[in-house]
Order: structure tokens, then sequence, then C-alpha cells
């Protein structure tokens, strides 16, 4: 692996690393007052997952070349975790697990992939011309 290739995967992994702590942990305060605004917090997953989406495929694209069935994989984990996230929340006081919640989590996931492919390919497209 080219240095500057190892030195982008450690960055991005330090990043993906601090982020899922820092969604860990804002997921499992406890909340005292709803959320201003009807869905606001289904806005908050879908954009709180697209970010684990879009750092996950960070890391796993700098591995070695991210194929769709990557991306299938990935939307999968992210999948799972929320739904072990939007289980864990039952014992947190003031939350709750919602399904509507965890489909916002993988419409996020499914965003953040989205983000990730276009934006990889057009980096990857103007690095050659």
């Amino acid at each position: 692996m080219p240095p500057g290739r190892s030195i982008r995967l450690a960055v991005a992994g330090v990043l993906l690393a601090g982020y899922w702590l820092a969604l860990f942990v804002a997921t499992h305060i406890p909340l005292r007052d709803a959320l201003p605004g009807a869905g606001f917090d289904k806005v908050l997953h879908a954009a709180a997952y697209a970010g684990l989406a879009f750092l996950l495929a960070t890391v796993v694209g700098l591995l070695g070349r991210l194929s769709w069935r990557g991306y299938l994989v990935i939307l999968a984990l992210v999948a799972l975790y929320g739904a072990i996230d939007e289980a864990m929340q039952t014992a947190v006081p003031g939350r709750s697990a919602d399904a509507m919640d965890w489909a916002a989590d993988v419409i996020g996931g499914l965003i953040g992939l989205l983000a990730h492919a276009v934006c990889f390919s057009l980096l990857h497209r103007f690095s050659r011309s």
C-alpha cells in the first residue's frame, strides 16, 4: 500500500471510530424533552446514519476496490447496527425503540452510500484528467 494511501486509511479509520463512538453516546443519552417539530428526529437519524455509511464506505474503499456487493454489505451492517441501537435505547430513560427511527437509519445509510459512490466516482474521474 502506498504511503499516502495508508495515511488516508489511518485518518479515515480514526474519523470512523470517533464518529461511531459519538453516535453511540448521542443515542444513549437520556432525553428529558422531545425534539422540536414532528418528524425532526427522523431527519437527525437519517443524517447520522448517512455519515456512518459514508465513513464506512470510505474505509472499506481505501482497503481495496469497493464493489456494489461491498455497498450492500455496508448497508446491511448499518441496518443491523441501527436495529441494535434502537433495541438498546429501551433501557435509556426518555428513549424508546421505534421502527420509523430504524427506517430513517436505513434510508440515511442508503443516502450516505449513494453520496459516497457519487463523490468518489467524481474524484476518480477528475484525478485521472
